[in-house]
Parts: C-alpha cells; structure tokens; sequence
C-alpha cells in the first residue's frame, strides 16, 4: 500500500506521540477525579462497617443525589475524609508531577528517533 508523503517523517510521529500523551494524561486525571469523587460515592458507604452504618442510618433514606452532594450540609461524609476541594488539589498536583516526568521522557525519546533518522 501506498502511504501518504508526510507518514513517515518524525515531526508526523512527534505529534501522533504528544497527542497520546495527552490523551493518556486526560485518562488518569479523570481516573483520580473518580478515585476523589468516589469518596462521596455510595460505595463509600459499604466500607465503613458497623459502627459507620449507625452512625449513617439516619441517611438511609435519603436520595442519592443527597449523599451524593460535596459536602453539603446533608451529607453524612463530611467527617470521613477531607473536603473535596483539597482532595481534587493534591490529585492535580500528582497529575501535574506525573505529566512533567511524561513530557521530559517524551522528549528524550524523540530526540532519539530524530538521531535515528
């Protein structure tokens, strides 16, 4: 097959390979978001055992957008973990770490490829 003129140079390569990085770097900060979100989550609820099920069961019959709500003034979460805000802040920093060390290896890597040529 014939392949397009512009396939094979590295500047194509280079930017297929930033927008995967990208791409990677969106999915891991939308699985930290989850992990934070998951806090708030019913799951939540199921992990805490007996002795966090009483002091829950007044929330029992409460809707789920209720227990679902960040740290509102109903939910019974409050006191199990750090408000949202702080957790969706420290997950951005180990984001911001984690794609500072992605993009400097990126860089190396092309470099190379470029040499290679």
């Amino acid at each position: 097959m014939h392949r397009g003129a512009g396939d094979c140079s590295g500047v194509d390569r280079y930017k297929r390979f930033q927008q995967q990085q990208q791409q990677q770097q969106q999915q891991q900060q939308q699985q930290q978001q989850q992990r934070v979100s998951g806090l708030r989550g019913s799951t939540c609820l199921m992990d805490v055992g007996a002795r966090g099920r009483q002091l829950l069961s007044p929330f029992a019959a409460a809707p789920v957008s209720c227990l679902l709500s960040p740290w509102g003034v109903s939910s019974p979460l409050q006191h199990l973990a750090p408000p949202p805000a702080a957790a969706a802040a420290a997950a951005a920093a180990a984001a911001a770490a984690a794609a500072a060390a992605a993009a400097a290896a990126a860089g190396q890597e092309t470099q190379r490829q470029l040499q290679v040529e």
